[in-house]
């Protein structure tokens, strides 16, 4: 199979993204769903949504289920437990469920040149230089740890039957814990890189922690004077 046939299409990411966005609210929909529908009901939901996803893949492709399927299956897997035991602990345990599909994802990343986290500041900024790498590989390996200590909590409180606090972290806190981490590591990103614009912020930034003061940031410094260069002279950067 060509490196064409491995990539998946939009509506492939769009239906992956759709999918682990309603897991991941489901703490505050679950209580309300399973009141009205009934607790079969509801987790046939997403049951018939897997299972409608995985035949739509296999018979457009013909040769198995296609990207996502892995992750489909294991939802359904999870759904359809729920649909034949009655037990709501199979739904609670879907949060935890997505997080271990990102740990795995990060991690295989790091198998690779660039790492998961490197691809994606490529996209924020296709002209980002090779040498923040070794920094988002890094970054990819912290990401893994805060997702693990999602899943465990939430796993936790789901099988130990503590609903209000499965809901309350599953649902609000554990998206705070992941905000807080991405402040620290933007303050500890704009110290290290020295990396500065000219917004009002990075003035501030640069004022507090100058880039000619470390080998790092001096590094930055060369790198944008250098770009800024070559857009002055017309080049495409």
């Amino acid at each position: 199979m060509g490196k064409a046939g491995l990539q998946p299409s939009r509506l492939q990411i769009a239906f992956g993204v759709a999918v682990c966005a309603m897991i991941l609210a489901s703490p505050f929909l679950l209580g309300p769903a399973i009141e009205r529908l009934g607790l079969r009901r509801a987790a046939a939901v997403p049951l018939l949504g897997v299972v409608l996803a995985l035949l739509s893949r296999s018979a457009r492709r013909g040769e198995g289920f296609g990207f996502g399927a892995a992750e489909l299956a294991g939802t359904g897997l999870l759904a359809g437990l729920a649909v034949a035991s009655g037990r709501r602990v199979f739904l609670m345990l879907l949060p935890a469920l997505v997080y271990a599909y990102l740990i795995i994802a990060f991690a295989r990343s790091l198998r690779e040149p660039v790492s998961l986290i490197g691809r994606m500041a490529r996209v924020l900024d296709p002209k980002a230089p090779d040498f923040i790498d070794p920094y988002c590989r890094k970054l990819t390996v912290v990401w893994c740890g805060v997702f693990v200590v999602n899943l465990g909590l939430i796993a936790a409180f789901a099988l130990t039957g503590r609903e209000d606090a499965w809901r309350w972290y599953a649902g609000v806190f554990s998206y705070l814990f992941m905000l807080l981490f991405q402040t620290l590591e933007f303050l500890v990103r704009k110290i290290w890189f020295r990396h500065y614009g000219r917004g009002p912020l990075d003035r501030v930034f640069a004022r507090l922690f100058p880039s000619e003061n470390t080998s790092t940031g001096r590094r930055s410094l060369a790198y944008i004077q250098k770009m800024r260069a070559r857009i002055a002279r017309g080049e495409d950067v």
